[in-house]
């Protein structure tokens, strides 16, 4: 019996937090192994399995709600029609790893302890430096014995164990004097409550007006931030070459969110501009059902159909690849999306073949049969029932 996850709790919190509490329980040796390593996709896939998710839409649903991925991912180009591209099924690195520095707020944690009867470490992005609901820096390092919150110091279980008989919530609250620092705290908060995505073409339009209003008001400063440079460089990219071409120049989309949180005052304000010129655009969980996977240097996408217990490879003709010359032959010739022969149903005389994953040469991951039932509990889109207390409040963690 594992416990529940909590709101905005971290993968390596919740990991270790199980190893706390059933740390002789058979039940827990899977997840025991996961101490001494940084995530990657097969320990992800693990934990989502053990909250009863399944497939690539688990992974996707855990890494969205449960870390600093919203940074990345909110902002996206429109014609990638997978949520989180090959991390499904690639071993890189997740990230969350215990060589990493943990942070927290010591007021969030001394509520915590009050409403639950424990604390557990929050996900973050390395951006976030302060408490968005508290307006207190986020504490590194152990206020009783200065020791890092890190492989060479403190390890996770200090938030339920304590330091010197010292819960961590007991620590002093260091109040925060950067107005910037607290915007990309709001910032960050609002990807991870965004309801939809924003295309990257949008985002660019948007930016693009917003940063020519504020200098018309007078904020020439803006002229001297590489940020802004780097952004107008790209402008011009897309002003010479058109959008294909400049694509090869292609700015980070999670630059984009850094211009954003220095343009904007909130999220919201944002996002609201983007709705305004692009209504429409995808929900959060639209592309949680389907990964990718390179090869002949474009996108193949794979969508998972769990009614069915099968899985549709495709690769889209993309408006944008018959800019290009070398592309543009391949890809008027090209056959329609074609299906894995060994997922689709036995009568639906389907012709194409397996594909493999081009960096393992592995098959790809099976796709789970799931009951209506089963789908509804992994599809609920709120988390407010993985957020109960999973052990009685006077229960010492």
């Amino acid at each position: 019996m594992f416990l529940r996850i909590q709101k905005n709790e971290s993968l390596r919190s919740y990991a270790e937090r199980n190893i706390f509490i059933y740390n002789r329980s058979p039940d827990s040796k899977s997840l025991r192994d996961l101490y001494y390593l940084s995530f990657n996709s097969t320990e992800v896939t693990l934990i989502a399995k053990k909250l009863g998710w399944l497939g690539c839409y688990s992974f996707n649903k855990i890494i969205h709600n449960h870390s600093g991925y919203p940074w990345y991912s909110i902002i996206r180009s429109r014609f990638d029609y997978s949520y989180s591209g090959s991390w499904y099924v690639s071993a890189s690195l997740y990230g969350n790893g215990t060589i990493e520095s943990r942070v927290y707020c010591p007021t969030c944690a001394k509520e915590d302890k009050l409403q639950l009867g424990y604390s557990y470490w929050r996900r973050n992005h390395r951006c976030v430096t302060v408490c968005s609901k508290h307006n207190v820096v986020l504490l590194s390092r152990c206020q009783f014995c200065d020791r890092p919150f890190a492989r060479s110091g403190h390890a996770a279980d200090v938030m339920w164990r304590g330091c010197e008989g010292r819960h961590l919530g007991e620590a002093m609250p260091v109040p925060n004097a950067d107005p910037l620092a607290l915007r990309t705290a709001n910032f960050f908060d609002g990807l991870c409550l965004a309801k939809r995505h924003i295309n990257d073409d949008t985002a660019m339009a948007v930016l693009g007006d917003r940063l020519t209003n504020k200098i018309a008001e007078g904020n020439t400063q803006l002229l001297e931030s590489d940020l802004v440079k780097e952004f107008k460089l790209y402008l011009e990219f897309i002003e010479k070459d058109g959008t294909y071409l400049s694509r090869r120049r292609e700015i980070s989309r999670h630059r984009l969110v850094e211009l954003a949180v220095l343009l904007y005052n909130s999220f919201d304000e944002f996002a609201h501009d983007c709705d305004m010129l692009e209504p429409n655009s995808p929900s959060i969980d639209f592309f949680w059902d389907t990964y990718c996977f390179p090869n002949l240097g474009s996108k193949n996408f794979i969508k998972e159909d769990y009614r069915l217990g099968v899985a549709e490879w495709s690769w889209p003709h993309f408006e944008e690849w018959k800019s290009d010359p070398i592309w543009d032959d391949y890809v008027r010739t090209s056959k329609k999306p074609r299906h894995y022969r060994c997922c689709n149903p036995a009568d639906s005389h389907l012709v194409g073949y397996q594909p493999t994953v081009s960096w393992s040469r592995q098959s790809a991951p099976a796709v789970p049969r799931l009951t209506e039932r089963e789908l509804e509990a992994m599809t609920k889109w709120s988390t407010s029932d993985e957020c109960l207390p999973a052990v009685s409040p006077a229960t010492k963690v």
